[in-house]
């Protein structure tokens, strides 16, 4: 290319393109770009704002949280003083002596059990109750206890009486001696003498061992009450001792039981 021709103006006009074509890549890449980041860098800042403003809301969150699991962790205590065995079936210790006192335990808590439950169930004067109680055969392996719930199905209860009579019948197995659901309940008959049927089972809690492995159900079993089922100090199911078998207390309320309403 040849230079020696290039007048002043041609220069002049080269220069003013150059600088334009400077001038225009330095808006776009300059302040624009900067514009672009300051954009974004905002929308953040509202990000962490609106986060910031949620701080007092999720505190007052958590706070309740932790009155709520205070209060459970209450009732819990209270229920397991007043609904569990005690001493407690006790797994937590993993060690094949702790583990095997903890099944010796178990195996001795049905005679204390189903009798607390069946003086439970007859110790009322308004309705006439006839029980089917009994504990299916425990675990001969400790590895084979539930470790979070065991659960004993103990039979069936008949109540005769009138519906108001059947009904506040039922409803007082929530002050029962032992975690009880009264479930399957039915009623039959003609008012105002009627029949009410349930199915009561018991849940007991242990102590569990946070590193024990699942359980084992090849070993022992948690049958229905019709296999290996045994009754009250050893009397048949339904049986009372000191009262007609089957049919009540004997007059005054059960023995060791709570007073007749």
């Amino acid at each position: 290319m040849d230079f020696s021709k290039l007048t002043r103006v041609h220069v002049i006009v080269i220069g003013v393109v150059l600088m334009l074509i400077t001038g225009a890549a330095f808006y776009f890449l300059g302040p624009a770009k900067t514009n672009e980041n300051l954009t974004a860098y905002q929308g953040q800042l509202d990000g962490y704002n609106a986060v910031i403003g949620t701080e007092a809301a999720k505190k007052k969150d958590l706070a309740n949280a932790k009155v709520e699991v205070a209060q459970k962790q209450a009732l819990w205590a209270r229920t397991e003083m007043t609904k569990m065995p005690q001493p407690p079936i006790d797994l937590s210790k993993p060690d094949q002596e702790g583990q095997t006192k903890a099944m010796i335990r178990l195996w001795h808590e049905p005679a204390k059990t189903v009798p607390l439950v069946e003086r439970f169930a007859l110790n009322t004067r308004k309705v006439i109750v006839t029980t089917n109680f009994g504990v299916p055969g425990q675990p001969t392996d400790p590895r084979a206890i539930p470790q979070q719930m065991i659960e004993w199905p103990l039979g069936s209860i008949t109540v005769q009486g009138t519906f108001p009579e059947i009904i506040n019948y039922m409803k007082r197995w929530n002050q029962a001696g032992r975690l009880v659901a009264v479930d399957n309940f039915q009623i039959a008959g003609k008012s105002p003498f009627l029949t009410g049927t349930a199915s009561v089972t018991v849940y007991i809690f242990p102590k569990p061992n946070p590193q024990a492995p699942p359980p084992q159900s090849s070993f022992g079993g948690y049958g229905g009450p019709g296999g290996g089922a045994f009754g009250p100090a050893g009397a048949e199911p339904g049986a009372f001792p000191g009262g007609t078998p089957g049919q009540g207390p004997p007059p005054g309320g059960a023995p060791g039981g709570p007073p007749a309403p």
